[in-house]
């Protein structure tokens, strides 16, 4: 059996508009996707994604749908410790603070979707087929 990574959990101060704002980063390390989970989702299925080869990237208390944009367009600067993450793609789970950035998410060409948190594994597939 293949010996799977096991992703650590960074936290993180990312400058963005007004204050700096806090994103905690689950990544078994190297370049990869970055899949950004907006909203409420379990430690066990942020987890699961970072096993799924995503660099999972979830926003402190506080964080805006501002903040939420700036941050799409630096993951790919290395903004999480030199570490590159691109491409970039969203989940914006039922609880998402704000009125839902997608809009703004399409016309940055950022892929993106509306997550329940019941299949993981749809999520997996999803993301996998356009960012990888």
């Amino acid at each position: 059996m293949p010996h799977l990574a096991t992703p650590r959990k960074t936290e993180h101060p990312i400058a963005a508009p007004g204050t700096p704002r806090s994103w905690s980063l689950r990544s078994a390390g190297g370049p990869r996707p970055a899949l950004v989970v907006w909203g409420d989702a379990a430690d066990a299925a942020l987890d699961r994604l970072a096993r799924a080869g995503f660099g999972v990237v979830t926003p402190s208390a506080g964080v805006t749908p501002d903040d939420l944009l700036t941050l799409v367009d630096q993951l790919p600067d290395g903004v999480f410790g030199g570490m590159k993450l691109s491409p970039v793609g969203v989940l914006l789970m039922e609880s998402a603070p704000g009125s839902g950035p997608g809009l703004e998410l399409e016309g940055k060409g950022i892929p993106w979707r509306k997550g329940t948190g019941s299949d993981w594994d749809d999520v997996v597939r999803w993301f996998a087929e356009r960012l990888t």
